[in-house]
């Protein structure tokens, strides 16, 4: 590890009861390149990078937060300064260590923890690779006006499930992201796998100090889960998102696979339905390839779920491995549409004309491509 400096020799101990944060933030402010060798290293303070830092783990090396630790909104395991740039992390398993801790019940208390993992917010030129992330309180990384960021072979595993456990989360503002290798493991992640909000609660904890906006140029493929809730959320209100395309996903989810509900049934709706009677949202050229999943305990959801505004929206090639029928699509609460749905084994095209808020649904039938645009 040429130009590196071990964070051993600066004065961490990693022996799993003594808290290295300190060590660790002061080498970050002093070092850009810094290694992690073999050890448990405790957290009791977020570690915050600046711009020009560059983390490698060793294989053996374990990070995670002191518990207790996660109780105010500015509290991560790592979050970045804003305006950052020229950040890479990489090496093994980064945990959150959730196991005492509780987000409480009341969703929009601004003095409460966030419960996210990794957190990066106006950032630039980021990598992060070869992690496994445990244990968070919420989301395992969360995204705000973040742009040319790299993740790539990363594992998700929870040993306890929490609600609201999203694997990527984009909020506003994300562009030029190329995504490879992502694992679940144990159920995880719990919710959202890639869950681009463009829109969202932002007084909600899990939203505290983001901002809603486009999200666009984002490139991700070989996701795969054991158990996640849902494999795809885009949620487009009134910001667009744009040039997204996900590659050969598989695996199982508890319900919908591609969820485009707009919230509308989430605690904290962003609308009414009956204040927009032409639907929501700003989809366009978004391509979903190559999905192989099937359910694991919503058997009689959708699949996928349309109830969201699209100048183009695909899937090519999807596949209910189990084969047991249902509905591959619900579409319901949109402007007026054209839906072209192709069931590929039987090589059959149809094209419907979707009218403002008519409800349809598709039944699967063998691998199936779907096509939908809005008619001007």
């Amino acid at each position: 590890m040429n130009n590196f400096v071990d964070i051993k020799e600066l004065g961490a101990l990693g022996n799993g009861v003594a808290d290295d944060s300190a060590v660790f933030n002061k080498a970050f402010r002093e070092n850009e390149n810094i290694f992690i060798p073999e050890g448990v290293y405790v957290m009791g303070s977020t570690l915050v990078l600046p711009s020009k830092t560059h983390i490698v783990a060793d294989k053996n090396a374990e990070i995670k937060l002191l518990d207790h630790m996660q109780k105010g909104r500015y509290d991560f395991l790592i979050t970045a300064e804003e305006n950052s740039t020229d950040i890479s992390v990489s090496g093994d398993v980064w945990n959150g260590n959730c196991f005492e801790e509780d987000r409480g019940n009341d969703l929009f208390n601004e003095k409460a923890t966030t419960g996210v993992l990794l957190n990066f917010k106006g950032v630039s030129n980021l990598s992060l690779s070869d992690m496994t992330l445990k244990n968070p309180l919420c989301y395992y990384m969360r995204f705000c006006m973040a742009e040319d960021v790299k993740i790539e072979n990363i594992r998700f595993d929870s040993d306890k499930i929490i609600a609201n456990q999203d694997g990527i989360h984009f909020a506003g503002f994300c562009k030029n992201f190329v995504i490879k290798n992502l694992w679940g493991n144990n159920g995880s992640p719990n919710d959202d796998f890639l869950a681009f909000n463009a829109d969202d609660a932002l007084f909600r904890q899990e939203s505290f100090d983001v901002i809603n906006g486009p999200i666009e140029n984002i490139f991700a493929e070989n996701i795969h889960s054991e158990k996640c809730h849902c494999f795809i959320r885009l949620l487009s209100v009134d910001s667009e998102i744009k040039n997204v395309t996900v590659k050969n996903i598989s695996g199982a989810c508890k319900g919908t696979a591609v969820c485009m509900d707009a919230a509308r049934y989430c605690r904290v709706p962003l609308f009414k339905n009956e204040d927009r009677p032409l639907g929501v949202g700003k989809i366009k050229n978004v391509l979903i390839e190559n999905m192989s999943v099937t359910h694991t305990d919503e058997k009689n959801a959708p699949f996928v779920s349309l109830e969201t505004n699209c100048e183009s929206f695909r899937i090519n090639n999807f596949e209910n491995v189990a084969d047991d029928g249902g509905v591959f699509a619900l579409i319901r609460n949109t402007d007026k549409h054209c839906c072209k749905f192709t069931k590929i084994s039987s090589e059959k095209s149809e094209e419907k004309i979707i009218n403002p808020n008519e409800k349809v649904p598709l039944i699967y039938d063998g691998k199936c491509s779907l096509e939908f645009k809005k008619l001007n």
